[in-house]
């Protein structure tokens, strides 16, 4: 019979008398989101995308400020052909004697993608390394002299960075030939 009270209890507390105002509820706020949105020109060059917050911070020992900096003076080659930069990824981890910073980016013509590019910087003790992890360039935009602009500037910026050491790989169908023409062997 105890049993039945309290249920009864529980019951009339959770169910409102008719013509009561409904209870009150709680509305969690939104929690902040971990990622930071941008668009900016940095370098002559369009700049959009999102990365999380933390690394957005994680980039500046390499010199330009921000993720979005570093996109856009590393790819800053582009501005002369009209293409603006979207950044799909990036992400930055440090230890006790290294740090690394990295970024996945689409060039685009408008909406159109027209290569897709990845990075990776590594700086051990003294010695900065940028290894050319990915770049393809869409078919309808090969032999425009893309690959060309963009790595002559991307050069002169490394040679801004004090980069010591370019990796490149040729996995890719032209790749071989391509970094032949650019002096590696």
């Amino acid at each position: 019979s105890s049993r039945v009270q309290s249920a009864a209890a529980t019951l009339l507390a959770v169910v409102p008398r008719r013509g009561a105002a409904p209870a009150a509820r709680k509305v969690a706020k939104p929690r902040p989101s971990p990622y930071a949105k941008k668009e900016k020109m940095v370098n002559g060059v369009h700049v959009s995308g999102e990365v999380l917050k933390s690394d957005e911070k994680d980039f500046k020992w390499l010199k330009y400020g921000d993720v979005h900096d570093t996109v856009g003076h590393i790819l800053g080659g582009i501005k002369t052909l009209g293409f603006s930069v979207h950044i799909d990824g990036a992400s930055a981890t440090s230890g006790r004697d290294y740090k690394s910073a990295s970024f996945s980016a689409k060039l685009l013509n408008g909406t159109e993608k027209v290569a897709d590019v990845s990075r990776v910087f590594v700086k051990a003790g003294k010695t900065l390394t940028v290894n050319h992890s990915y770049f393809e360039v869409e078919k309808s935009y090969q032999k425009k002299g893309i690959a060309k602009e963009l790595f002559r500037h991307a050069f002169k910026e490394y040679q801004k960075l004090k980069v010591d050491h370019v990796e490149v790989g040729a996995g890719l169908t032209r790749g071989g030939y391509a970094w032949a023409r650019f002096g590696f062997l």
